[in-house]
């Protein structure tokens, strides 16, 4: 079949072209590497990565713990308790708060990292359920 239009005939032969294309890669897919493949129901979720902290994200840490660490980690920049944090981190204006692990003490502990265009700093945040709230028990630096 020739079509007198060139518009078509180019359209006809792109769509011909991509079909074949389509048809012999889904003939091959069993050669497609499983970690491609699209997640299953069963698979846990998948946050992104922090190339210096690693994932992002809750992790398995309470949803309560996480908002607690997220909101102690984003107050350290104007905090007057911590001296010595606000004065490394100064100079950084993001923020980027990992997944959450629990100790064997039974305490939660959360990377995070501080980048600005000159600095980044990584510390770790432990933070512990006490009456029902989540406090402080220690914060670590890591410069860089």
């Amino acid at each position: 079949m020739v079509l007198s239009n060139p518009i078509m005939n180019v359209y006809v032969t792109v769509l011909f072209f991509l079909c074949s294309t389509l048809y012999t890669f889904s003939q091959e897919l069993g050669t497609i590497p499983q970690e491609v493949w699209r997640p299953d129901r069963s698979e846990a979720l998948r946050y992104p990565q922090d190339m210096r902290i690693g994932e992002i994200g809750r992790g398995s840490a309470p949803e309560s713990a996480y908002r607690f660490a997220q909101q102690f980690i984003e107050q350290l920049k104007e905090s007057a308790d911590y001296p010595s944090i606000t004065q490394q981190i100064k100079g950084t204006n993001r923020v980027r708060v990992g997944g959450g692990r629990e100790e064997p003490d039974g305490c939660m502990s959360f990377l995070f990292h501080f980048w600005g265009q000159e600095i980044s700093v990584t510390g770790e945040l432990y933070v512990r359920m006490v009456d029902n709230i989540w406090i402080c028990d220690d914060v670590v630096l890591n410069g860089s």
